[in-house]
């Protein structure tokens, strides 16, 4: 085998083109991959960004709606004077027991029962809890009332 030293000039010539012609294609590929993980990242970041944006949008829109309808709820003055029923009880005032505060639990539980207020029937998950974390009503179980909920990080 001959010594590279013997090889003719045309034969070095070609193999020093073939040579930088592989080393610039590997560079342009690996350029390229590069600069596609690097758009496909920004992209990603990008697309991350829209998206959070949107929840955050649909959260504060769901918000909006729910506090209108507590508002709405709040105007109706049976459902008003049954939660302020069921806030206070003769024992905070060093008056009546602890029965009256279940009697007038049981009676706001059962007017939000069969109330038909839209804040009542559009959510799932909705629990109506008195100063002291007791509960009222729940929409996820209607038949659960007087639980004390105030352990529960609400």
């Amino acid at each position: 085998m001959k010594s590279f030293a013997d090889l003719s000039y045309r034969t070095k010539l070609l193999l020093f083109f073939g040579g930088l012609i592989v080393g610039l294609v590997a560079a342009s590929v690996a350029g390229s991959l590069s600069g596609a993980e690097s758009t496909a990242r920004t992209k990603s970041v990008a697309d991350f960004k829209i998206g959070s944006r949107a929840l955050l949008d649909a959260i504060a829109r769901r918000s909006d709606g729910f506090r209108d309808q507590v508002t709405a709820s709040l105007a109706d003055p049976i459902f008003r004077s049954q939660l302020s029923r069921a806030a206070q009880s003769d024992s905070d005032f060093g008056l009546g027991s602890e029965n009256k505060q279940s009697s007038a639990l049981r009676d706001a539980h059962e007017v939000l029962a069969s109330a038909d207020l839209p804040l009542l029937s559009r959510y799932p998950i909705l629990v109506v809890v008195n100063r002291e974390g007791r509960l009222i009503f729940s929409r996820g179980d209607p038949a659960r009332v007087g639980e004390d909920l105030s352990p529960l990080p609400v």
